[in-house]
C-alpha cells in the first residue's frame, strides 16, 4: 500500500513479508525495496510484522532469516520501519514499536502481542492477540506527545472486529464465565478510548 496523505506526506506499508518462506517471498521484498527507492514522493516505509517465516522460536532458521530480511533492508534508502507479527515473536532484533514524525503527521507503530490465554469453551490454551499494559501507557505517552498532529496507527493485528475477513482481530474482553478462570482484558476498549481521546484518523494492520 502506498499512501500520500493530508499535507503531502507519503509512506509504503508491507506486511506479512515472510521472508524465507520462500525465494519469491525475497524477490517480492526485494522488488519493494527498489520501488520505495525509485519512487521520489515516497517518505517513508514501514513493515508490519511477520518479516520473517520461521521467528516463533529462536532457532538457527530464524536467524538466517532475519539476516536475510536485514540484507535485503538495509538497501533502503529512505527511513523505515518494522514490527514484530506472530511469525517473529522470538525475534528480539525486532523493534516492539515505533514513531515517525514526518511533516503533519505521527505513524505510530504498536506492538500487539500473540499472548497464550485459556478458553473454557475450547478447553485449552489458545493465543490471541493481546496488547500489555505496559505498551498501552507508551501508546498514552506517546499520543500525548504527539497531540496535534494528524495521527496514524499501525499494527500487525487488525482492531475491527466485525469484519468476517478478519480471523484474528484484537476482541474486548473475556469474562471469568469464559475462561472458567479470571477475566481477560486483550486491550481493545482502552485503545479504542485513546484512539478517540486524540483523534488517530485511520488504522492499518497485516495479518489477515
Amino acid at each position: 500500500v502506498v499512501t500520500t496523505y493530508k499535507d503531502g506526506v507519503s509512506f509504503a506499508i508491507f506486511t506479512d513479508a515472510h521472508v524465507g518462506a520462500s525465494e519469491s517471498n525475497n524477490f517480492r521484498v526485494s522488488n519493494a525495496v527498489e520501488f520505495v527507492n525509485q519512487t521520489d514522493y515516497i517518505d517513508f516505509a514501514v513493515f508490519l510484522g511477520d518479516n520473517i517465516h520461521s521467528g516463533y522460536t529462536e532457532t538457527d532458521l530464524a536467524k538466517e532469516q532475519v539476516a536475510k530480511f536485514k540484507e535485503i533492508t538495509s538497501g533502503f534508502e529512505k527511513p523505515y520501519y518494522y514490527l514484530r507479527g506472530n511469525h517473529d515473536e522470538a525475534i528480539n532484533d525486532f523493534p516492539e514499536h515505533f514513531v515517525v514524525e514526518c511533516g503533519d503527521v505521527a505513524f505510530l507503530g504498536i506492538q500487539i502481542v500473540y499472548k497464550e490465554h485459556y478458553n473454557i469453551g475450547i478447553s485449552m490454551m489458545r493465543c490471541f492477540p493481546t496488547i500489555e499494559q505496559k505498551e498501552l501507557e507508551w501508546i498514552e505517552e506517546t499520543l500525548a506527545k504527539c497531540k496535534g498532529k494528524r495521527i496514524i496507527m499501525g499494527a500487525h493485528f487488525a482492531i475491527v472486529n466485525d469484519n468476517p475477513h478478519f480471523k484474528e482481530p484484537l476482541v474486548a474482553e473475556w469474562s471469568p464465565e469464559q475462561t472458567g478462570r479470571e477475566a481477560v482484558n486483550f486491550g481493545r476498549e482502552k485503545l479504542l478510548e485513546l484512539a478517540e481521546k486524540y483523534n488517530v484518523e485511520i488504522f492499518f494492520n497485516g495479518h489477515e
